[in-house]
């Protein structure tokens, strides 16, 4: 597998597969050092690719490539991801590209979970990828907020759960009461599933009247929301963190259910009175 193949007629250009350990992704780091000068490691990257080995869904595709210096021009954050994870995984390798190719590469796009519904006509395709993502963080047990920092979800998890929940794209693409100025799209159409899970009927009644503004009075738990969303909307400073304005929905969504009414609705994220982050009934 690590035998290198002289491709002809190209000035000296090898290509091949071989099998890169920790050592080896080691070594190919450490004698590339002063020949090229490559971009600053991401580690969210890292992170994903070692989230890909680890799940046995990173595939032989785009190669570790070498100069005719033998200078590393592409490929540093999946060697570090092969360092981090301790794994031993077959690349694709080419040595003896001209130093030029350097500014030649890694200007496409990568292939995300967007593309990937995008590719397969998926409507509203930059939403429903967000739906998704939010949705498989609350299968988990993580606040499903917009945000993905150290959440990690290949293309493949993706189109999985979505397969396995096919009502996110209803939720999406047709719920009512899902366009509202005051907060995102997506934090609604996850609502509207998250809520149709409970009562389908009380899911769109919620979010109809949330949208439009049919409430009740100053007790009505809809109203406190949409007020307070309101006014986050319209603060040039100090806005409600994502998992805020998602609690406030959760908290409202709960007296609503329980027919409460309420003196105001706030939702202590720290402090002596910390509240838990709430969970719809």
């Amino acid at each position: 597998m690590s035998k290198m193949v002289t491709i002809p007629d190209s000035g000296g250009l090898k290509i091949g597969v071989k099998l890169v350990n920790p050592a080896v992704a080691k070594r190919w780091l450490s004698q590339t050092q002063g020949k090229v000068q490559n971009r600053r490691p991401s580690p969210a990257r890292i992170r994903k690719g070692v989230h890909s080995m680890k799940e046995g869904e990173w595939v032989l595709a785009e190669p570790i490539m070498f100069n005719c210096k033998g200078g590393l021009v592409d490929g540093q954050t999946r060697l570090l991801a092969v360092l981090a994870s301790g794994l031993t995984i077959p690349f694709l390798v080419m040595e003896g590209l001209p130093p030029e190719v350097f500014s030649k590469i890694n200007t496409g796009w990568e292939r995300k979970l967007l593309h990937c519904l995008q590719i397969d006509k998926e409507a509203n395709a930059n939403i429903l990828a967000t739906v998704i993502i939010m949705a498989a963080k609350d299968e988990k047990g993580i606040i499903p907020t917009q945000s993905n920092r150290n959440f990690f979800l290949t293309s493949d998890e993706g189109l999985a759960f979505l397969k396995k929940n096919p009502s996110l794209r209803e939720s999406v693409n047709s719920a009512p009461g899902t366009r509202n100025s005051y907060v995102p799209r997506a934090t609604l159409c996850f609502c509207h599933w998250k809520f149709s899970q409970i009562n389908k009927a009380d899911a769109n009644e919620f979010l109809i009247a949330l949208v439009r503004g049919e409430v009740e009075g100053e007790g009505d738990p809809v109203y406190l929301l949409r007020e307070r969303l309101k006014s986050n909307k319209r603060a040039k400073s100090g806005k409600m963190p994502r998992n805020e304005v998602l609690a406030l929905i959760y908290k409202a969504w709960n007296a609503n259910r329980k027919n409460e009414k309420l003196h105001n609705l706030r939702w202590r994220r720290g402090g002596p009175q910390a509240e838990n982050f709430p969970v719809p009934i």
